[in-house]
């Protein structure tokens, strides 16, 4: 490259970005920011003569009217510790974006794209591209069809409809936080139906309550943080037939593991509708109906889910609020 080149603006049209995460926590954008061949350092006479010196910033690496990504597609993969097979990709099209650099910082501001049927915006705050570190970010997910995002992934293949909402903070500030970076986020699923995912139709079995007719989850919440390589559940409930489910636990970012406890409360009022079951397991499911919560624990992957009963199990105290909130009087 031509050392005296000055570059006030980058376009790129239609361009497809590849960002990675390994599972040892590093992120990877994988087609840009490669450090251009530097010339010799120009005298310094020949410097001071530089037509150019009253336009360009301190910074002459990066331009000044910024990056402008016009309709690009960008493809975010997690990384599964179980093997290239299992990693997980989402892609955001129709990508319209600026890059810029303010007082040594890259931001990334506005972000607009289209994400499976609906649209995310973000903004982010870089420290620098390589490493990519981030110091900041902030995504905001509307109405996203399920039945497209999970397209592919065997383990949520039988759900076919439903939106997600979703909110996501990350920050990564030195001072306030030593670098170590912490997300936390707001998920809603509304207008489908969870009971044909793995791990909500072993809790049918579980109940034996397979046989009921009417049964449903249209609705369900999560209030979440990432830490590291694992997204703690902070406080969930699924509200639906015939049982509603509340809880908390952990995962991993890519499902290769998990905890998490559910706590069953009878999700309509008639007890006719699965007093018929034969061979139901009369004990838990009357503990349901009365109101004692019964901890179910789910371990396992996301697709081979174990569930187990546990007679025993720390209840926090904003979980039992929320039960205390969304059951059904």
């Amino acid at each position: 490259r031509d050392d005296a080149l000055r570059v006030m603006r980058v376009d790129l049209f239609k361009p497809e970005i590849y960002i990675r995460r390994d599972t040892d926590g590093v992120w990877n954008v994988e087609w840009a920011f490669q450090q251009a061949p530097r010339a010799e350092a120009l005298p310094e006479a020949a410097k001071k003569e530089d037509p150019w010196k009253d336009y360009l910033r301190p910074d002459e690496s990066f331009p000044r009217n910024g990056v402008h990504i016009h309709d690009g597609t960008i493809h975010v993969t997690f990384a599964s510790k179980a093997g290239k097979e299992k990693d997980v990709t989402w892609s955001i099209t129709s990508v319209s974006a600026m890059l810029s650099r303010r007082e040594g910082i890259l931001t990334l501001r506005p972000f607009r794209g289209e994400f499976y049927g609906g649209t995310i915006s973000a903004d982010a705050e870089l420290l620098r591209a390589q490493p990519f570190t981030l110091r900041q970010m902030t995504v905001d997910v509307r109405d996203a069809q399920i039945s497209q995002l999970v397209r592919g992934d065997t383990f949520v293949k039988n759900m076919k409809a439903g939106k997600l909402n979703g909110v996501l903070s990350l920050t990564a500030d030195k001072e306030k936080l030593g670098g170590r970076p912490i997300a936390a986020g707001y998920a809603e699923i509304t207008q489908g139906d969870l009971w044909d995912l793995p791990a909500f139709s072993g809790i049918l079995h579980l109940l034996t309550l397979t046989a009921v007719s009417d049964r449903r989850i249209d609705t369900g919440i999560l209030e979440f943080t990432v830490e590291e390589d694992q997204i703690r559940i902070d406080k969930m409930h699924f509200l639906g037939y015939p049982v509603s489910l509340f809880g908390d636990g952990a995962c991993s970012l890519t499902g290769d593991w998990m905890e998490i406890v559910f706590y069953p409360r009878l999700g309509k009022s008639d007890w006719n509708s699965i007093l018929p079951i034969i061979g139901a397991p009369i004990d838990l499911l009357a503990n349901i109906f009365k109101g004692v919560l019964t901890p179910l624990v789910l371990k396992g992957s996301f697709e081979k889910p174990e569930f187990t009963r546990e007679q025993l199990h720390f209840l926090k105290p904003s979980v039992k609020s929320l039960i205390e909130e969304k059951s059904p009087r």
